[in-house]
């Protein structure tokens, strides 16, 4: 039982390590994005994320399940797992720079080298970040992507004040793989001399442990693929068949936003993972995980739902006019976080049969509606797209943690719900003294139906400000 606590416990902290890292990214993507736009404008940063888009695509279509095939193949081989799976990387990321290309080329926004760079630095770095975590270098692992974060930042802002445009906006976001490759390295190999630790094995055939990583990758691809080039996939669609670059900002900040809000979910589950695909939790936790982290991000959820152009005029005033797009994707909030929930916990189980059922579902349904919905109704077609994708897929994905479907009914039905007593209350209160009312009020209905008590709130709290006082 000790043993078993000792893992938990050690689970937790490197969660918890992963999870502060994806906020982040989360915080400081949203501030990139947000300064920038306001700096070189939404029509640089329509043309910038079409770009960043097309990378994305590349990156994905090659390395999807790359990042598990790593950590496993890390944990059991040390610094010569690290070394097969820098191999594998390298070979994919010269591949994903064709691609990224020839896909940016196509756009007609220009800076199609740049895309490429991108897309091979973007491979390149995943195998020093994920061999991090594979060896358990969990708090290395968050200085790494907290120091490239500050580093996209700053370059971003210091290129887009000296009146670059659209290319300070690639050129921060390059900075990022870029500054983790070698921060990340130069640790990796410091720790390499110093600690025992990362010495675990003796090589054999490092050709092998090249086998091994593309193995594994093969097997993860479905669900790697399906959760990373869905939104990668829809604001190129979007951008294609549009050739609007101030849309595709709307639509790019739009989704980054409701994905920030997803995240939180997505970031407990995968902090689970580790420990279900040892076999050391049961599906409880999954669920326990997306009923928190839905509940965690209700009251912000329900700000995008009352006020979307209102959140899009903070970022610029040129995307008032993108209200509906925010709204409709404020909507796929939960299906999009149980989607994900139930293809982590059937990754754990190894059932890639399903995940490329559900993965497949989700692409085809957001492909085919993008492509009957954009021509006739704009940025809000490709923001019905992506929460259609996610509704057909849904039942499928919770298949193995159906015991979610009641919270996840109530969470929907809440947030709705109190969307609507807002929008009655608005004339007779005003925005402001409505909205207030309305997050106040959902924060009492998630405690009074369970959904997250006030002193669960308290207890994670805690835990965080316990961890990083400790420096675990």
């Amino acid at each position: 039982m000790e043993d078993s606590n000792n893992k938990m416990t050690k689970a937790i902290v490197g969660g918890t390590w992963i999870l502060s890292s994806s906020v982040v990214s989360i915080l400081t993507g949203l501030i990139f994005w947000f300064v920038l736009t306001r700096i070189v404008g939404v029509s640089s940063v329509g043309k910038a994320s079409a770009i960043v888009s097309s990378a994305g695509i590349a990156t994905t279509l090659l390395s999807a399940g790359l990042s598990l095939a790593i950590i496993r193949v890390v944990a059991s081989r040390g610094r010569f797992g690290v070394l097969a799976s820098v191999m594998v990387s390298l070979m994919l990321g010269i591949m994903a720079s064709s691609l990224s290309f020839l896909l940016s080329r196509k756009l007609g926004f220009g800076f199609s080298y740049y895309a490429g760079i991108m897309a091979f630095l973007s491979v390149a770095s995943l195998a020093i970040t994920q061999s991090m975590i594979g060896l358990e270098m969990f708090k290395d692992y968050f200085k790494t992507v907290f120091v490239s974060n500050l580093a996209k930042i700053i370059i971003g802002f210091s290129l887009a004040v000296l009146g670059l445009g659209s290319l300070a906006v690639i050129l921060g976001y390059l900075s990022f793989p870029f500054v983790a490759l070698i921060i990340g390295l130069t640790i990796l190999l410091v720790t390499s001399r110093n600690r025992k630790r990362i010495k675990m094995s003796v090589i054999d055939n490092v050709l092998s442990d090249v086998k091994e990583v593309l193995k594994l990758m093969i097997a993860n691809y479905p669900q790697g693929l399906s959760s990373q080039l869905l939104t990668a996939l829809g604001v190129y669609i979007f951008a294609l068949i549009t050739k609007r670059s101030v849309d595709t900002g709307i639509l790019y900040v739009s989704l980054m936003a409701v994905l920030a809000m997803a995240a939180v979910p997505g970031s407990v589950l995968t902090a689970l993972l580790p420990s279900g695909s040892r076999g050391e939790i049961s599906d409880i936790f999954y669920e326990e995980g997306l009923r928190i982290g839905l509940g965690l991000v209700t009251p912000l959820v329900i700000i995008l739902l009352m006020a979307p152009s209102q959140v899009l005029s903070i970022i610029s005033p040129d995307m008032t006019k993108g209200g509906d797009v925010l709204f409709v994707l404020s909507l796929s909030v939960v299906p999009f976080a149980a989607v994900q929930a139930g293809i982590i916990v059937l990754n754990a189980k190894k059932d890639l049969k399903m995940i490329s059922y559900v993965g497949t579902i989700r692409l085809l349904g957001l492909t085919l509606s993008l492509l009957a919905l954009v021509p006739r109704y704009g940025s809000v077609g490709a923001a019905l797209s992506f929460l259609i994708a996610n509704l057909a897929s849904l039942p499928l994905a919770i298949k193995p943690i159906f015991g979610t479907i009641l919270t996840i009914t109530k969470m929907w039905l809440i947030q709705t719900g109190l969307w609507s007593l807002g929008i009655l209350l608005r004339p007779l209160l005003g925005l402001d003294l409505s909205l207030t009312l309305v997050v106040l009020l959902s924060v009492s209905v998630l405690h009074i139906t369970n959904i997250l008590k006030v002193n669960e709130i308290v207890n994670i709290i805690k835990t965080v400000f316990s961890l990083f006082n400790k420096g675990d």
